[in-house]
C-alpha cells in the first residue's frame, strides 16, 4: 500500500475529491488548510486544462463572484 500524502503546513492527509457541477467533473486535492485544482473534465472527457491553465481556472473558481464552494 501506498504512502498517503500529507500537507507541510497543517500536517493533515490530502484528500482527493470529485465534485461534479452541472457538466463538469472538478477534481481537487484537499486538507484542513486548503485545496489545490488538479483537474476540470467536460462530459466527453476532455481537460479544460489542455484549453485553459489550471491557474486560470483556479483564480475562476477562487473569486468572489464564483458561486462554487469547495
Amino acid at each position: 500500500m501506498g504512502k498517503n500524502k500529507t500537507c507541510k503546513k497543517c500536517g493533515e492527509s490530502i484528500i482527493k475529491e470529485e465534485h461534479k457541477i452541472k457538466n463538469y467533473n472538478i477534481i481537487i486535492a484537499r486538507c484542513k488548510c486548503n485545496w489545490k485544482l488538479i483537474d476540470v473534465l467536460d462530459e466527453s472527457g476532455s481537460s479544460l486544462k489542455d484549453f485553459i491553465g489550471r491557474d486560470v481556472l483556479e483564480k475562476m473558481l477562487r473569486s468572489k463572484v464564483s458561486n462554487i464552494n469547495l
